[in-house]
């Protein structure tokens, strides 16, 4: 079987002394006082299994995540508000190939739906939160006086919550288990 060429680039900002490749690997090409010397740079293994890379130069240190590394490498910058997901779930598998840019909802149900993951146990919502002010009974009536044309302030002060409480049921945000 043939194995595949690793493709290296320079890093941005640390040009001519640090490249990345597209498996997800870091070398150094040159010291800080520019002296030729190649070498693959051992990565930094966090508890929660993701890879991390100092970089120096100029008497300076920046800490970089591996994953984004590459991305930010071989794809461009990274939108604020997105994340990098590992699609065969591998949180040290920094292969181009592997790495894909999504938002952080669409990160937390692909490891639903992908990898199996479970959805946290939240026994406390609904009436089980003891600090719930509504219930089950309440929830069906204020959609229901809703319905008839009262105002959500109406309602709320029928109920004494507040008006964004009842726009957060009537809209089902909140108590979207009740029917």
């Amino acid at each position: 079987m043939e194995r595949e060429m690793e493709i290296w680039a320079s890093v941005s900002g640390y040009e001519g002394f640090y490249e990345v490749s597209d498996h997800g690997a870091l070398r150094r090409i040159a010291t800080p006082s520019g002296r030729p010397k190649c070498a693959i740079v051992a990565p930094h293994i966090k508890r929660n299994g993701y890879l991390d890379y100092w970089l120096w130069l100029k008497g300076k240190v920046r800490l970089v995540q591996a994953h984004r590394l590459v991305i930010e490498t071989f794809i461009g910058p990274i939108p604020d508000g997105l994340c990098v997901n590992h699609k065969n779930g591998v949180k040290s598998d920094n292969r181009l190939d592997n790495l894909e840019v999504v938002t952080p909802s669409e990160n937390i149900r692909h490891g639903y739906r992908v990898l199996g993951r479970k959805p946290p146990n939240n026994p406390s919502y609904g009436e089980k939160n003891g600090s719930a002010v509504l219930n089950s009974e309440k929830v069906r009536s204020i959609r229901s006086l809703y319905a008839t044309g009262l105002t959500q302030y109406q309602v709320a002060d029928a109920f004494g919550v507040s008006q964004r409480t009842i726009n957060l049921v009537v809209r089902r945000l909140t108590w979207g288990h009740v029917e």
